[in-house]
């Protein structure tokens, strides 16, 4: 079955990059879902892009990481068409191979922020869709679907959902 990288990721993802590493996780939790985040609410970034996506199809790619995960050379082939620029399955497998996960992480000029709090900080953090099962209790689970079942988002469906 094929995986979807969940909203719930994304939480993991902005606690530990956004400058929320001292909140308790619970709170942290709860002003994600509220929207009281540091880039907002998550929902209402994502039905803004569709809506972009659906009514400007030749100016918007949506791409989802989990999507991406599952294809590398062929989402960086449509990436590449979608910038006008198509490229050989040579060019894009080479591209794959200087892009992965831990080449990215490992480099310095791609994990890194200015306001770093120190040498060790990393803004890549592991690329593994599913990792939010590791963090999230059973009633944050919970709540993480019913909040998407209330939400506009049409490219996620709470069903997928695994916990």
């Amino acid at each position: 079955k094929k995986k979807k990288k969940k909203k719930k990721e994304a939480v993991v993802s902005t606690q530990s990059t956004g400058g929320a590493e001292d909140l308790v996780w619970e709170k942290c939790v709860e002003l994600y879902f509220g929207g009281l985040f540091m880039y907002g609410s998550w929902f209402n970034h994502v039905v803004q892009g569709e809506k972009r996506a659906k009514e400007q199809p030749d100016t918007t790619l949506f791409l989802r990481y989990e999507d991406m995960k599952a294809d590398e050379k062929g989402n960086v082939i449509k990436l590449a068409e979608f910038l006008g620029y198509p490229i050989t399955e040579e060019r894009a497998k080479s591209i794959v191979e200087s892009t992965t996960f831990n080449k990215m992480k490992n480099d310095k000029s791609t994990n890194i922020f200015s306001w770093a709090k120190d040498d060790d900080y990393t803004f890549i953090r592991k690329g593994i869709v599913g990792d939010y099962k590791n963090y999230f209790s059973e009633t944050q689970f919970t709540r993480a679907r019913e909040v998407l079942k209330k939400s506009s988002v049409t490219c996620y469906n709470a069903d997928d959902f695994e916990f």
